[in-house]
Parts: structure tokens; sequence; C-alpha cells
């Protein structure tokens, strides 16, 4: 009887014991408020929420309140009709590690540190830009869009 008794313990045990995720089940990533302005813009035919850039530029800070160990995914350029990609850029450093936490291009800089993302543009004087940055903590992931407008060339 007392083996008995003990048997059923130890399986309640492992059972209070086990965790009720799943591999794959991870929280949303949680981001601080922010007031950047949004517009609505097509997506490859959706109708999605951009954050405005205006043809000045800027700097965008983001912090996920739910993961402190953010990285890049994927970042995703499109200016005048032509698409690239990060990775079809990323350069491979002597020892095989790539740099997953930070990107740049001739316009645009990102950087995911910790628990922020910062995203920078430049000035464009070259016709309406977007980027949309795939942020990551494991096996869950975030997409932030951003549309920056052209300057519109002064008249003589």
């Amino acid at each position: 009887m007392k083996k008995i008794i003990c048997l059923v313990f130890a399986l309640l045990l492992l059972s209070a014991c086990e965790s009720s995720r799943l591999d794959g089940d991870w929280d949303e990533m949680e981001w601080k408020k922010t007031s950047y302005q949004t517009i609505k813009d097509d997506y490859y035919g959706f109708n999605s929420m951009y954050y405005h850039v205006p043809a000045e530029g800027g700097t965008y800070v983001f912090h996920c309140k739910n993961y402190k160990g953010i990285w890049l995914n994927d970042c995703e350029f499109v200016q005048n009709g032509t698409s690239s990609h990060s990775y079809d850029d990323r350069e491979y450093y002597a020892d095989g590690i790539t740099d997953y936490h930070h990107y740049e291009n001739k316009w645009c800089s990102v950087a995911a540190e910790g628990d922020s993302l910062k995203v920078v543009f430049q000035p464009n004087e070259e016709g309406v830009r977007k980027a949309m940055v795939t942020v990551t903590a494991g096996d869950i992931f975030d997409l932030f869009r951003f549309r920056q407008e052209e300057r519109e060339a002064k008249g003589l």
C-alpha cells in the first residue's frame, strides 16, 4: 500500500511540475507605446499600417516589454520598384558568425540591442521608400513597417 501511495504522489508531483506551454507557444511581443504617426498603404496587395517617415529622415526607437534579447530576422527595403533584403547583403566574419543585431544600407540603419529596436532614416530625394523590419526573440516574430516620403524638388 505504501508503494502505491508513493507512486501516486510521484505522478502527481511530476504532473504539477510539467509546463503548460507547448514548444513554440510563445507570448506575442509587447512594445511600449509610442507616439509615432502611422499611415495606411499598400503592402503586396494588403492595406497595412506604416510608420510615417518624413522626407527629412528621422529616428524611431521601440522598446520590447517582455523580451530582453531581440535580434533582426530580416530587413526588406523597397525603393523605385526594387526590393532588397538584409540577408542578401550580410557579411560573414572570419569566424563564420553573422551580425543579426545591426544592418545598414545607403539610406537606413537598423539596430536591435537588448530590448530595443532603433531604425534611422537618411533624407530622401529619390522616390518613396519602404522598410519592413522583422525582429525575433526565438520562436516569436514581429514586423515594423515604415514609409518615407520623397522630398519635393525645389523650383528654380
